[in-house]
């Protein structure tokens, strides 16, 4: 019912978005640009690339980004390690914007200041609603929610309003990292902007290396056992004594701390769950690898440019994963996937319960000792 009635709203702000005034969309000028992103982490990294692409094209524009407040300091470390220019940058923390009334509140916030370009950076109610509702010369984006929980899956158009030389333009069964960079391609600007996906930039934090893994995701069946977890852990530390730090949210901690139980040698494991973002990034940022499900914090390794491997299933990773070209991913094909994840008809035997820990030992025990090497060419 919330569903029906939030598209119903949408097709309203739609409609009436559709007659506002349209100009020739002119770069210069473009002052103000307002990037909005409400959902996941996952999503809010994989806005990164379209926001470095706007940064280079616009490079005397002030950039506002509205973003769950959980998610801004994905940002801050980003600018105080260099990866962004934060002269420019102004964030708007928002907080429970998944009801009417904190949307309303964010709206509030934005209203009585001047963008001349708004962006909904993905298929969200959200997203939409807070765009279609603010008032701005330019509005570009997605502005419909076909679905709460597989947008990669379904058509979504990226549309815009107050744009008289416009075309909107399909995105369906793509990586989700190209929702914003096409935003940017039906904008007529430059896609090249500066990648460090495939380099290292940050020191270690001390002289004994350690991977770093994240067992869990906001979804029941995108999760790897804890048994297989907890096996490839004791494997790895077996063969090559590195230390392993285990992270996750604050709310994630118990089950951490089971996983910390099955450990043989708990001296080599330490586990970070915390709501603040910065701590985590850090550890992220000094890892010789990272492993985990599909997830926020798969996409937040890759985009500090931090080897991973990814674990898939309901969504292969052509559709969800980071593209960088360093990782590596585990996914096993089946039936019924890629599917809508709430429920799954085979519970028995998973998509997830497919991927053997023998292979991904193997496969992470290969990283490592290349890492361990290169770093000792290099000390």
């Amino acid at each position: 019912m919330k569903r029906n009635i939030g598209n119903i709203w949408l097709r309203y702000l739609n409609f009436k978005n559709a007659f506002n005034k349209k100009t020739k969309f002119e770069k210069s000028s473009i002052k103000n640009i307002l990037l909005i992103e409400l959902s996941r982490m996952g999503d809010v990294v994989a806005m990164i690339p379209a926001l470095k692409c706007l940064m280079c094209n616009f490079p005397d524009c002030n950039f506002s980004i509205a973003v769950d407040k959980n998610y801004t300091g994905i940002f801050s470390f980003f600018i105080a390690s260099g990866l962004l220019n934060g002269g420019n940058i102004k964030l708007i923390p928002n907080g429970k914007t998944d009801t009417i009334n904190g949307l309303r509140s964010a709206e509030e916030g934005l209203q009585n200041q001047h963008f001349d370009l708004v962006c909904s950076m993905s298929p969200s109610f959200r997203n939409a609603f807070l765009t279609l509702r603010l008032k701005a010369p330019y509005k570009v984006g997605f502005f419909r929610a076909n679905s709460l929980y597989t947008p990669f899956l379904e058509d979504n158009l990226i549309e815009a309003y107050g744009i008289s030389d416009f075309s909107s333009i399909s995105f369906k069964n793509e990586n989700i990292e190209e929702r914003g960079t096409k935003i940017c391609a039906v904008l007529g600007i430059d896609l090249q902007f500066q990648d460090i996906s495939d380099k290292k930039i940050f020191p270690f934090l001390s002289n004994e290396p350690y991977i770093v893994l994240h067992p869990l995701s906001g979804w029941k069946y995108r999760n790897w056992k804890m048994q297989s977890y907890a096996d490839l852990i004791n494997r790895i530390i077996d063969v090559t004594q590195v230390q392993v730090v285990i992270i996750g949210s604050e709310e994630e901690k118990l089950i951490g701390e089971q996983l910390k139980k099955q450990i043989k040698n708990k001296a080599k494991i330490t586990t970070v769950f915390e709501a603040k973002l910065e701590t985590v990034m850090q550890y992220l940022s000094n890892a010789l690898l990272f492993i985990g499900n599909d997830s926020g914090p798969l996409h937040l390794a890759s985009a500090l440019g931090v080897q991973s491997i990814g674990l898939f299933g309901p969504a292969p990773p052509e559709l969800t994963a980071p593209q960088s070209k360093q990782n590596f991913y585990f996914y096993e094909k089946v039936e019924c996937s890629p599917c809508e994840q709430i429920n799954c008809i085979r519970p028995e035997n998973t998509c997830m319960d497919l991927i053997r820990v023998e292979e991904v030992t193997q496969k992470a025990l290969q990283l490592i000792k290349s890492k361990l090497e290169l770093k000792e060419v290099n000390a």
